[in-house]
């Protein structure tokens, strides 16, 4: 059978013909342009400029999902990221305790994934922790960042406090507390003995120098990701009756 497909510029075209000059926005040369329209998989929002006119379309960046594990009966530490530190090859398991093992998901080695921190830092907007363990998902995760200077920032997220009233899954904790990931900030956390525990990361916007040679902005925003459940939004008591 025969699929149709959207035509993104013949849409475009019979808005502006239909709707140019109603308020300003439509009829202006800074409207979206199709260029800008990648309908691929994944969450698509409209966002706005400072001058509040429509400027492009944000999509959802892959999520980097990380899963740890402690086979041992003690407490490790884990380290994340921090790759100007943590590739030193003076530092045994990239930061973590020995006999823990951190393994990305995709099929690529964590030693890439340092790299790729290292030459693209990023923000991440939001952060899930799972594990069957359940005291493990509450466990204090630190966002430690320091420079050539030896001055370190040590900034803790309490993931007990990420815990809903309403939330009836125990094995998952989540954090939209944003911070930045660059070559000289690393996280760092305890893990339970015999335990396992998937660390997932959104990311929330991206630097990468090499769009700059193809005359792009090297700053990229993502949408929010489209994780867990909305809420139902009900109507007020006084309008249930109309």
């Amino acid at each position: 059978m025969k699929k149709n497909i959207f035509n993104v510029a013949s849409y475009l075209n019979e808005a502006r013909n239909t709707y140019s000059g109603a308020d300003g926005g439509w009829g202006d040369s800074s409207f979206v342009d199709q260029s800008d329209l990648s309908f691929g998989a994944g969450n698509a929002e409209l966002y706005t400029g400072v001058d509040g006119k429509a400027m492009g379309q944000l999509h959802e960046a892959p999520p980097l999902q990380l899963t740890i594990t402690n086979p041992t009966a003690g407490s490790l530490t884990c380290t994340l990221f921090g790759s100007n530190i943590n590739l030193n090859p003076s530092v045994t398991n990239f930061g973590s305790s020995a006999g823990l093992t951190v393994v990305p998901d995709n099929s690529v080695s964590y030693y890439q994934v340092l790299q790729q921190g290292m030459l693209e830092p990023f923000r991440i907007g939001k952060m899930r922790v799972q594990s069957t363990n359940t005291t493990q998902v509450t466990t204090t995760i630190s966002s430690v960042s320091t420079n050539y200077t030896g001055q370190s920032l040590t900034d803790p997220i309490n993931m007990s406090a990420t815990v809903s009233a309403y939330q009836n899954n125990t094995t998952i904790t989540e954090s939209t507390r944003a911070f930045d990931v660059t070559g000289n900030t690393y996280l760092t956390f305890t893990v339970l003995a015999n335990t396992t525990v998937i660390m997932t990361f959104f990311t929330q916007r991206s630097v990468n120098l090499a769009h700059g040679l193809n005359g792009q902005a090297v700053s990229k925003l993502y949408a929010n990701p489209m994780t867990g459940v909305r809420p139902l939004l009900v109507a007020p008591q006084a309008q249930l009756g109309r």
